[in-house]
């Protein structure tokens, strides 16, 4: 029974070892896509909302800018009628 308990603590601690070691991994690579050094997103900007196009900065267009504006008005008028 007891060298039982010992091959299950050694497992553990082998088990425990390896996934630290994986999230370590997955941390660092996150480090490394969000430091200030990275001059872009890993991934393109996404329209969440379908409201429009991004430009290459990806920031909106002035189009969208002003028809969220308007959304942003219309949804205020709303809720002051409730």
């Amino acid at each position: 029974m007891a060298a039982l308990e010992k091959q299950h603590e050694e497992d553990k601690q082998i088990a425990l070892d390896k996934q630290r070691q994986m999230y370590e991994r997955q941390l660092q690579i996150l480090r490394n896509q969000m430091s200030p050094g990275t001059p872009y997103s890993p991934y393109p900007p996404f329209d969440l909302l379908g409201l429009g196009k991004y430009t290459p900065a990806g920031t909106p267009t002035s189009n969208v800018q002003s028809r969220m504006e308007r959304w942003a008005q219309d949804r205020d008028e709303l809720f002051k009628k409730v």
